[in-house]
């Protein structure tokens, strides 16, 4: 059944790691699919290339391209249930109203 869906059906949409982290905003693509953005922060990278790379290297081999649409830092406390996204990715650059547009898709 999910090879009828498309590949980007089975991506999750928000996947972030509790804790302070680096997060990037990023646009998949698959030809013949449509396009969907994602978030992804993962625990002990360092660096917003890290999380990109770490995140598409799985999907790669699948066929699916990544952009980084923008990228900052995100802190999360899952006991109290707080979400604080701030600041930019120095490598990617600024992406204005970036950071609105994740604290929509938590």
């Amino acid at each position: 059944l999910s090879g009828r869906l498309g590949v980007l059906s089975e991506v999750e949409e928000v996947v972030v790691a509790p804790g302070k982290w680096k997060f990037v905003t990023v646009e998949l693509t698959k030809h013949g699919e449509p396009p969907k953005v994602i978030v992804r922060s993962i625990a002990g990278l360092k660096f917003h290339g890290q999380t990109f790379e770490s995140m598409m290297s799985p999907l790669k081999p699948r066929g699916v391209q990544g952009r980084v649409l923008g990228g900052g830092r995100l802190e999360m406390d899952t006991l109290g249930k707080k979400i604080n996204i701030y600041g930019y990715s120095k490598t990617f650059g600024r992406a204005p109203g970036n950071n609105e547009k994740t604290a929509n898709m938590m």
